[in-house]
């Protein structure tokens, strides 16, 4: 029945109203009376799970008067109701559009020497109160979302501290800041908070919140009250790494452990939080109680039979947070006086009795809320830990009868003799952790404390009076409040179909870069997020790009984690998302950004989330994987802190899921190294539905929020990328280039020079380095991986020096001798060559180019007699067997392509003159019509170096070499074998690197990263011309 608080008989008029209809209006109107006097019209700002400050969500931030940090400190009171300010501005909060958009900035009656204002930055956001204490030592302030009973300065030695009192929580909060240059003064601050709270004889508990300008290690050194319990997060609160903001209480509480430390980049404080998250104020919900139970809930010996259910609905019909005209008891029996006295409540009747008939009732009725009291006869006449275990089970069978349901679960008061009390103890210790857990695994159940009854307030053992229902009905109301503004209550029977608004958040990998259709992930992810949501899913964002009809995103190519945060704050905040996916952190591990701060970073970022759009689901997935070995070492060692820290944030209330992308391998990966092909992009989809499907289970959609007035305007701008960008083809230049991508990434001084070498004889050309000294370094290549990556380089051992005065680029790399290995060969304009060759007995590590020749190595006008050499600048000096011999040749390749060689002939001895004999020189290619870089290269595995010219665009074509063997000179042209790559000519070099006889494409820039290219030519290919 629905509750119809002042409806009259149309015929009797206002004289037509029943006995308890009258009551019940002269109830609500004294409680309204009572609660406005108080000042707690909004009674529900925080989530009032039990009697004491341990369901505050308190934070502390010193603003180092900024008066720009007023909007990161309203955005803190979106989920916190207690924010204790330090260093507060001098100048006050600024309202956003003005009055027109429906903020204010009231002052209000105020304590002398405090401030206080009512405070709403613009008309979608709740009021808050916001106090400033001026005081020459820097302000002090507080923002609450409730209106304080009391308002406290609280004197010292040296500065004041500012106090707030909650008597509902027998609780002061105070806000104080410690001396510069140590904090000396912290102690005796706190002790005069303690004894300010101590002198107020309706005052159990005091917490000081604040800046206390040392290390929390060293506050037994200050004199703390006894029992004394510190919160301090364990990590740096401040730019330079101090540990400076934190809470000390002296009341005891898990719930503000640990705290969190929340990074604005504007300040040099960040922002410290206690406590689990609550949903910021809302619109009023749809209401539907079951009242479960058993004698409590059916109201046995209460004044007007209903026992806490008449004076629950008249607080929550008074509630701003419950829509009145729909809020409705419901169930299968009707008894006691009221308007609405239906319920599911039985007298005597254990635990598995009333399992017994809740199902059929649950189904039927599909309630948004069940408040459960039961218990009592089991544990008074049982064993109480099979008591909760029973208990336990009905919490789970509610659940499965009526998904999304919020089931509140009342302990047993324990005020009876001795004899009794230890097994209710021991029944609400177990009550209390199962709870929890059901609770952690994303339940939406929680337990309401009936501590608060006193012996005062029970008829018999098992049975309260007057005054106990009366506690009852507000500890279940301040339950039902809190988990409203949590974000738990589903509108009632319709917990599958909730709409979702998702956001698709992070940068190049959320953007889709590298999918062919410009639509990532998300286009995947649609189709599985709307048979969730029944086929309702609305994306948002600033940016728009892909094939999809719905092709808003939040993706941004290029960004770090924090630039991400930046960008984020204005999207979320316009477009008040229910869903967000979430990959970040990739440009942070390939540019290895500050990579230890990195996962810190990403939870700032999604409490930044939680603070723009509380309540909303958060789905977090690690980086792709990365060909670059050392950037596929970053992010693992990321990705692999992601759970824990999902972990963590799930213990804190934040609503976030891991999302498991493992499956993806470097298959999966495009022809850049970076980012996924549409293969790729198809198992993160796979793999956010999944997790979407998760969060669904537990609950954790809410219900869509109101955009931003402005969200048509596009307030966030808007950049519409069309179709996407180009996707570089995996074979761009043609079908027979098998594009590995980069294959070595590190790079170096752009004053090197780069080579691919074969230095162990694996036919695998090793990455070669050369500094401008002519010192050297080289790489081992082990060869391309089965999952389309490379095995990744590592680094070898030399022993060369260079003589002294040495330029690195005369160095060039040779086999001259024909056992394999390479030789140093050291060159000169005039011919000269100085020879280092391989020296097989040394040990390894200082074989290569450690046997210094002493013959003569150079090349003159007649082969290796006549007259110096005079060779031009321009013109490039190099080595490759030309003849097949098994020998590399020494080349001079001229501007306009015209190629000389001299034939090698193997080193000789002529009694005791020693030298390189080289063949008169041969005229092997003539000039260019439009020359280019030309290389020499064995493209078709004969054992004889080809002709390569590379085309001003970045392609190849070739002359094949088919002269005699010994001999060479012989060249066929067989056209393109390339096509144009969009190459820097001077970049592509060639060298097998796979073993297979086949020279491969390679680019390697000015800084040494590599992109491979595989020689997938068939030998057919070669016979024939290809214009």
């Amino acid at each position: 029945m629905k509750a119809r608080l002042f409806a009259a008989s149309a015929a009797k008029g206002r004289r037509g109203l029943t006995t308890a209809a009258r009551r019940l209006r002269r109830l609500v109107a004294a409680l309204t009376v009572i609660m406005l006097a108080g000042g707690l019209v909004v009674a529900m700002e925080g989530t009032a799970w039990a009697t004491n400050p341990a369901h505050h969500n308190m934070a502390t931030w010193n603003m180092n008067q900024g008066p720009s940090r007023w909007t990161n400190a309203y955005d803190l009171s979106r989920t916190h109701d207690v924010i204790a300010l330090q260093e507060v501005p001098i100048a006050l909060p600024t309202i956003a559009g003005g009055p027109e958009a429906g903020g204010y900035l009231t002052e209000a009656r105020a304590v002398p020497g405090v401030e206080h204002y009512r405070w709403r930055p613009n008309g979608r956001d709740p009021e808050v109160h916001l106090y400033i204490m001026r005081q020459q030592s820097r302000n002090l302030g507080f923002i609450t979302r409730w209106r304080p009973d009391a308002v406290v300065t609280i004197g010292s030695v040296y500065r004041e501290s500012l106090g707030v009192v909650r008597y509902a929580d027998q609780t002061m909060f105070a806000s104080m800041h410690a001396a510069t240059g140590g904090g000396n003064d912290a102690g005796a601050l706190v002790r005069r908070i303690a004894d300010t709270a101590a002198q107020n004889p309706y005052l159990t508990h005091w917490v000081a919140l604040g800046d206390y300008n040392r290390h929390p290690s060293t506050l037994g050194q200050a004199g703390l009250p006894a029992g004394s319990h510190v919160y301090n997060p364990g990590r740096p609160t401040h730019q330079n790494g101090g540990e400076y903001d934190y809470a000390v209480s002296n009341f005891d509480t898990p719930n503000w452990r640990p705290p969190q430390v929340m990074q604005f980049s504007s300040t040099d404080h960040w922002a410290v939080r206690f406590g689990r998250l609550a949903a910021a104020a809302q619109d009023p919900s749809h209401v539907t109680v079951m009242p479960l139970g058993d004698e409590l809930t059916r109201g046995h010996n209460s004044s007007y039979l209903s026992g806490f259910r008449y004076l629950l609905l008249g607080l929550l019909a008074l509630s701003p947070l419950v829509k009145r005209d729909t809020l409705d008891f419901v169930g299968s029996q009707r008894s006691g006086e009221g308007t609405d006295n239906d319920h599911e409540g039985y007298e005597d009747h254990t635990i598995d009795q009333l399992a017994d008939r809740a199902s059929i009732a649950l189904s039927r009725l599909r309630p948004n809320v069940v408040t459960l009291t039961a218990g009592s006869l089991d544990v008074h006449e049982g064993d109480a830990g099979a008591a909760a275990e029973r208990m336990g089970r009905l919490i789970d069978q509610i659940h499965e009868a009526a998904p999304g349901v919020t089931v509140l679960v009342a302990d047993l008061p324990v005020v009876v003799h001795w004899t009794e009390r230890e097994k209710l103890d021991a029944y609400n210790r177990s009550l209390s952790d199962l709870v929890a857990k059901r609770q952690a695994a994303g339940r939406h159940v929680a337990l309401i404390s009936l501590a608060d009854l006193t012996q005062e307030d029970m008829d018999t053992v098992r049975h309260p009076n007057g005054s106990g229902y009366e506690k009852i009905a507000r500890a279940f109301h301040d339950g039902i409040v809190g988990a409203i503004l949590y974000g738990w209550i589903e509108p009632a029977g319709q917990s599958g179909e909730r709409p979702l608004r998702a956001m698709a958040l992070g940068s190049s990998s959320t953007f889709g870069e590298g999918s062919t259709h410009g639509n990532g992930y998300r286009a995947d992810a649609d189709r599985g997020f709307r048979e969730l949501a029944g086929g309702k899913v609305d994306w948002v964002g600033s940016v728009r790009v892909g094939t999809m009809a719905d092709r808003d995103v939040e993706g941004w190519r290029g960004r770090l984690i924090h630039e991400i945060a930046g960008k984020a704050r204005c999207a979320v905040d316009t477009y008040q998302p229910n869903l967000i996916t979430l990959i970040a952190g990739g440009n942070d591990v390939i540019r290895n950004h500050e990579m230890d701060g990195a996962i810190g970073r990403l939870e700032d970022l999604i409490w930044h989330l939680e603070l723009a759009d509380p309540g909303v689901t958060v789905l977090v997935a690690g980086v792709q994987p990365l060909r670059d070995p050392a950037q596929a070492a970053r992010r693992e060692a990321f990705n692999a802190q992601i759970p824990a820290m999902v972990e963590q944030l799930e213990t804190l209330g934040v609503r976030v899921i891991y999302t498991d992308t493992s499956n993806l391998t470097l298959a999966d990966i495009g022809s850049d190294g970076i980012h996924p092909t549409d293969q790729g992009y198809a198992k993160i989809g796979a793999a956010f539905v999944k997790a979407a499907a998760e969060a669904k289970g537990r609950g954790y959609f809410t219900r869509l929020k109101a955009q931003a007035e402005d969200v048509d305007r596009d307030p966030c701008g808007m950049e519409d990328y069309g179709e996407g960008l180009p996707v570089p083809g995996a074979n761009k230049l043609g079908p027979n280039w098998e594009d590995r991508g980069v294959i070595q990434a590190q790079q170096f001084p752009s004053s090197s020079r780069f080579w691919m070498i074969d230095i162990n004889k694996d036919r695998k050309a090793e990455f070669v380095t050369v500094d401008d000294k002519q010192n050297f370094r080289f790489w081992w290549n082990s060869g391309p991986s089965g999952d389309n990556a490379w095995t990744p380089f590592v680094e070898g051992v030399n022993a060369y020096k260079p003589p002294a005065g040495s330029v690195g680029n005369m160095l060039r790399f040779a086999d001259l001798d024909g056992d394999g290995f390479p030789d140093c060969a050291v060159v000169h304009l005039s011919g000269r060559i100085d020879v280092r060759t391989w020296k097989a007995d040394n040990p390894a590590g200082s074989r290569m180019c450690m046997n210094q020749y002493e013959g003569v190595a150079s090349v003159f006008t007649n082969g290796s007699e006549g007259d110096t050499l005079t060779i031009d600048p321009a013109t490039k000096i190099r080595f490759a067997d030309v003849t097949g011999g098994g020998r590399d040749d020494y080349l001079l390749i001229d501007p306009d392509g015209t190629t000389t060689a001299w034939y090698n002939r193997d080193f000789q001895v002529e009694r005791t003159y020693q030298y390189l004999d080289w063949a008169p020189p041969d005229k092997v290619a003539g000039a260019l019509q439009l020359p280019r870089e030309i290389r020499y290269a064995d493209i078709n595995a004969d054992k004889r170096a080809d002709r390569i010219l590379i085309t001003a665009k970045g392609g190849a074509r070739a002359w094949i070499n088919e002269g005699a063997k010994g001999a060479g000179g012989t060249y066929r042209d067989i056209g393109k074998i390339a096509d144009d790559g969009d190459l820097p000519p001077k970049d592509i070099q060639f060298a097998d690197i796979d073993a297979d006889g086949k020279a491969d494409f390679l680019r390697i820039g000015w800084t040494g990263v590599t992109h491979a290219w595989l020689n997938k030519m068939p030998k057919e290919y070669f016979d024939t011309f290809h214009p």
